[in-house]
Parts: C-alpha cells; sequence; structure tokens
C-alpha cells in the first residue's frame, strides 16, 4: 500500500490515535458512572451530615435535653460553618469511617 516505511509507520500511529480517542469517547458516554456519595459531597452536605450525627448522639446520651434549642447545638453549628472545606471534609471523612464500623 504504502512504498515509503516511514510514511506506514506515521499512518499506523494516526490510525492507533483516532482509535484510541473513539474508544475514550465511548467510554466517557456510555461506560458506567463510577459516581458515589463521597466524590458529590459538597460543604452543605456534609454539615448538615455532622450536624445530624452530633444531634443523634448527644440525644442517645442526653435524652433529658432539647437539643433543637440548646446552646451545645448552637455552637456546633457555628463551628460547622466556620469550618473551612479541607477541614469539613476531614472531619465527615472520620466520622463516616466511625459509623461505618
Amino acid at each position: 500500500m504504502y512504498d515509503n516505511p516511514f510514511l506506514f509507520s506515521i499512518m499506523l500511529m494516526l490510525y492507533a490515535s483516532i482509535a484510541m480517542f473513539v474508544v475514550v469517547i465511548f467510554c466517557k458516554f456510555f461506560g458506567r458512572n463510577e459516581s458515589s456519595e463521597d466524590e458529590q459531597l459538597t460543604p452543605e452536605k456534609a454539615r448538615q451530615y455532622l450536624l445530624d450525627r452530633y444531634k443523634a448522639e448527644m440525644k442517645q446520651n442526653h435524652p433529658e435535653i432539647d437539643f433543637n434549642n440548646s446552646e451545645d447545638t448552637v455552637d456546633f453549628c457555628l463551628k460547622l460553618q466556620s469550618m473551612d472545606n479541607d477541614a469539613l471534609e476531614m472531619a465527615y471523612n472520620k466520622v463516616k469511617e466511625q459509623y461505618s464500623e
């Protein structure tokens, strides 16, 4: 087909590149979606999760106190709001790991 071996190798690499590109596009659009709950974690979801876990644990340990109106819950909410995203994600992962055991 091609008399020049250099031209043949270039065409072969071009065809291979096009084939890999088509495979990548196919996998992107038709492949299985691997997104999990942790990948879609937003600061709001992490704060809500941590607050829910805090309230559940406090209600379990102190059933006589109304934690919906307590000063401790307000303080905890303020701490959650002041956390940066890295600290929030670290706390979320630690609590999630603790409750999954």
